[in-house]
């Protein structure tokens, strides 16, 4: 719901039991792509995400875009500073939590400036984001013109740092990998999660199995399985290389 007080807009997410006004936080209906977003300092978020808070963990950070690309650490800075606003604005966040996250985008962000290959990329939105992990648009590679994103997470999450071999038969093709400060990242093409099938997670897993590797169990629970395999070039492929693990 858009509302309107003393000339500010402001947006109230339908949370049961409990109304939420973010207070000062002007939006922008001209800006709305349709009723399902809203618009918040450049921001397109889904109000679906504000519909799955919960006081013990607060991700509001997928399936975001900017209005306008910025370079990756600016990006992220200004997402740290709209959920200190959100928070402070709008509800009790968990502090701990929020602290933590608010940590972990200036990490990242810290990162990203000082890898010389992503510095130059530009921040389109977020595919998802959570506590350990966050998964970024960051547009065209320059020199292939493919569409690319960036994984970066505190934990090992590409094949290099899991501690096994590429598998090229199911593994997305990965471009930059490496770590810094303790925090591991990747870039790959990005891939069409719309579609995927019954089939397409058989074939996968067949391919995965072919190489000596047993599947982890998010690849096998039928609401998730969908999060980690993607379509590249016409073919499924394993998006998230931690679904492999080495049978020995």
């Amino acid at each position: 719901m858009i509302g309107n007080i003393a000339g500010q807009q402001y947006f109230q997410p339908f949370l049961p039991n409990k109304q939420v006004v973010f207070k000062g936080i002007k939006t922008s209906e001209s800006y709305l792509p349709n009723k399902d977003e809203i618009v918040i300092n450049g921001i397109i978020i889904p109000k679906s995400n504000f519909n799955r808070f919960n006081k013990k963990e607060f991700q509001f950070f997928d399936d975001i875009r900017f209005l306008a690309p910025l370079s990756i650490k600016e990006g992220l800075i200004k997402l740290a500073r709209l959920k200190d606003d959100l928070c402070n604005n709008s509800y009790e966040c968990n502090s701990t939590y929020h602290k933590d996250m608010l940590k972990l985008i200036g990490d990242f962000s810290q990162v990203v400036e000082e890898e010389p290959r992503l510095k130059e990329r530009k921040l389109t939105g977020i595919i998802d984001g959570g506590a350990r992990t966050m998964v970024l648009n960051i547009g065209e590679n320059p020199e292939t013109g493919e569409a690319e994103v960036l994984k970066i997470s505190d934990r090992p999450n590409h094949p290099k740092a899991l501690g096994r071999r590429f598998e090229p038969s199911f593994d997305m093709p990965i471009g930059i990998s490496d770590q810094k400060r303790g925090f591991y990242y990747y870039t790959q093409p990005k891939a069409e999660t719309d579609g995927i099938t019954m089939s397409h997670l058989e074939e996968v897993i067949k391919k995965i199995k072919k190489a000596d590797y047993r599947t982890a169990k998010d690849l096998e629970l039928i609401d998730t399985f969908k999060k980690q395999i993607g379509l590249y070039k016409g073919q499924p492929y394993l998006i998230d290389p931690e679904c492999a693990v080495k049978t020995t």
